[in-house]
Parts: C-alpha cells; structure tokens; sequence
C-alpha cells in the first residue's frame, strides 16, 4: 500500500468527508454499474486472514484485511471556524478494495444539538465528490446502541457503503469502497460486525 501513501496524506489534510471518496477515486478504472450478483461463499474472502487492528487511542477494536495507514490532522471548518480532530486508518485489499474507519471529533456542543443533520451532512459531502453519484440505500438506526445512517451510493467507477454513528462529540465512520464488478455485502458487514468500541475509553460511554 507504500504508493498510495502520499494521496494518503493529502487526504488527512482536508475535510475527511470529501476525501474519503476522492482518495479512492484516483486508483480504479471505470467499471460498469452493475446488479449486485448471487450471494458468494464466505470462502473466498478469507476471512480468517484479517487482521486484529486496536485504535492508537485504545478507543475502538476491528478486523482489517491488511495493517492500516494512519493519519491524524486538526482542521479548522471554513464555514463555522471550528477546529475539528479528523483521525483517518485505511486498509487496502490486493484487489483494489479500502476500508476506512474516520473519527472527527466536534465541539462538544456542535455534536450535542447536531448529531443527526451532522450525519447526513457527511453523507451529502461525500456523495457531492462526483456529480454522477446516485444514492443506492439510506437508513437510519442504532448501531452499538448509538443513533446511526446507513447509507450506500456510487457511480460508473465506484461503489460506496458507510456506517455513520455518533458517539458523545466524535462522528465515526466505517467505509467500503469497492469496485462495481466486485461488489458483494458480505465483507462490509463482515467489517462493521468485527468493529467494537473500548469500554475503558471514556468516548464509548452511552449518554442517556
């Protein structure tokens, strides 16, 4: 994953949001929008060569098919002149396919008013990267016991699934980027089931 490392970089320097689509852009050819075909055997993900990822912080534990990349950066929103924590890990599949888990931590009172229109805000950040984006599927649930948005979306080159969820001040979001040909939902929810949050790290505490 050493040659995508510099775009790797770039992306921790702006709104993650944006970013999240733009780095993967730049390593596929466009394929075909396709219907996603019958369901793949488990087998030939391997699953059981994934890899045990704890955050830095100790905040969160995953399975990553390969040793992330990681990056962190304080960015100051244009708009509202906040100063925001975005914490980027992105693992890279031989064939092409990422995961990333992105943790953007707000002020503490931004987060509090504005956690669900802060969810969607990404959503509509990440999906305005490319005008031929289509929204596929948007849900809005719980997840871990946390307010969340599913979403999935994607163009002629990519295919997009994200989990958004909320915990206290820090937005967190697991993301599939994957080629259309290869599309498949068994190794996203193979990734965000395997996601667990520290209970000894102070941002997994529900709040009432």
């Amino acid at each position: 994953m050493a040659k995508y490392l510099s775009i790797f970089v770039v992306v921790a320097l702006v709104l993650a949001s944006y970013l999240i689509f733009n780095y993967a852009k730049e390593t596929y050819r466009i394929f075909p929008i396709e219907e996603e075909k019958s369901p793949v055997s488990l087998e030939v993900y391997n699953f059981q060569n994934w890899h045990e990822f704890t955050g830095t912080n100790g905040e969160f534990k995953v399975l990553f098919p390969t040793l992330p990349q990681h990056a962190t950066e304080n960015i100051k929103d244009p708009k509202s002149n906040e100063t925001r924590k975005y914490e980027m890990y992105v693992s890279e599949k031989d064939d092409g396919t990422i995961f990333m888990i992105s943790l953007i931590t707000f002020p503490d009172k931004t987060a509090d008013s504005d956690g669900d229109s802060l969810m969607r805000a990404m959503m509509n950040d990440m999906m305005a990267a490319s005008p031929d984006n289509e929204l596929r599927t948007m849900e809005s649930g719980k997840y871990k016991g946390y307010n969340s948005l599913d979403f999935a979306f994607g163009n002629n080159e990519l295919s997009v699934d994200s989990k958004t969820f909320m915990v206290n001040n820090t937005m967190l979001v697991l993301t599939r980027i994957v080629k259309t040909e290869n599309y498949n939902t068994n190794e996203f929810n193979f990734f965000i089931n395997s996601f667990e949050l520290s209970s000894a790290s102070p941002s997994a505490e529900q709040t009432e």
